[in-house]
């Protein structure tokens, strides 16, 4: 009988300490379970922080060509895209609204930047779609400050007929007016470009005149008159 209750002893105990090893084990392996609401790490978390910021369109389709978009902004950030420049196999570029507040032309300023002017759609699509360096100057001044070794500067008499691509100068005025040929026909050229318009209206794409053989004035341009055509050496077609 002596020996029979030591075995049971000698059970009952084995079976205790292993019990106690297995509950251990229970609550270690809970305390290492992750809790279901932990954060985002702070990488992920700057990694969307580095997201290209997206400026808000108020367009429902592409304008027409010398159709008015009504748009408005009040700051760099704010100014919506009103059309897309397009040519070819080269990148999308965006043609943005300046009218600040709906009413002021010229437009959005930071200190003593304007932003989305004219030369500044032309300078876009030069050194990000095309891939030459940016030209210089007032719109007027682009003809005489492009580089030689970059591009072609065609004046009136020259036999070089416009192509997508090329940029239209205009001078005239205090600063002049420059803006990106998309289509060209026997009768017109048409162009993309910024900061035509005012009183919260702009005109992204404008039908040119063709006359005698080099290019006319746009639609109420008032005393531009034509200057140059600035030919990328390297566009492709």
């Amino acid at each position: 009988m002596r020996f029979g209750l030591a075995g049971i002893t000698l059970v009952a105990a084995f079976v205790a300490a292993h019990g106690d090893a297995d509950a251990r084990a229970r609550r270690r392996h809970r305390r290492r379970a992750p809790p279901t609401d932990v954060p985002s790490p702070p990488a992920a978390r700057r990694s969307a922080d580095r997201e290209p910021v997206r400026f808000p369109s108020r367009i429902a389709r592409a304008p027409a060509v010398d159709e008015a978009v009504r748009c408005s902004c009040a700051t760099y950030a704010e100014c919506p895209v009103i059309g897309t420049l397009a040519i070819g196999e080269h990148r999308r570029t965006p043609i943005f609204c300046n009218q600040r507040n709906g009413v002021q032309n010229p437009g959005v300023r930071t200190a003593s930047v304007w932003y989305y002017q004219c030369v500044e759609l032309a300078n876009r699509w030069l050194t990000s779609s095309v891939g030459t360096p940016a030209i210089g100057g007032h719109a007027k001044h682009m003809c005489d400050n492009a580089s030689p070794a970059s591009y072609e500067v065609h004046r009136r008499g020259a036999p070089h007929a416009p192509v997508p691509g090329d940029l239209l100068v205009w001078d005239g005025t205090a600063m002049g007016h420059v803006a990106v040929v998309t289509s060209v026909s026997r009768e017109s050229i048409v162009v993309a470009n910024q900061n035509y318009g005012d009183g919260g209206r702009q005109y992204p794409f404008l039908r040119i005149p063709r006359t005698a053989g080099f290019f006319g004035a746009p639609p109420d341009g008032g005393s531009l008159r034509a200057k140059c055509i600035v030919h990328p050496k390297r566009l492709r077609h």
